[in-house]
């Protein structure tokens, strides 16, 4: 998160007064992107990311592949 992402988020008066912030919260703020209720569905919902993203990213796969092999 860059600063001025942090400031918009106030994260710097979180930052200076040490004020924790909740799931819910967090969740609102975009600090993170899902909220579990039972901690048991963590590890599913981690290994679906990367299925996710195989399935929805095929033109994107494909082409960072070719950045990172130095293919133009």
């Amino acid at each position: 998160m860059t600063p001025e992402q942090g400031e918009r988020f106030g994260a710097s008066g979180r930052r200076v007064t040490r004020r924790q912030v909740d799931a819910a919260e967090a969740l609102r703020l975009g600090l993170v992107n899902a909220v579990f209720e039972d901690r048991a569905a963590v590890p599913a919902a981690a290994r679906a990311v990367p299925r996710r993203t195989a399935r929805d990213s095929t033109d994107a796969v494909p082409l960072t592949k070719a950045v990172l092999n130095g293919v133009r």
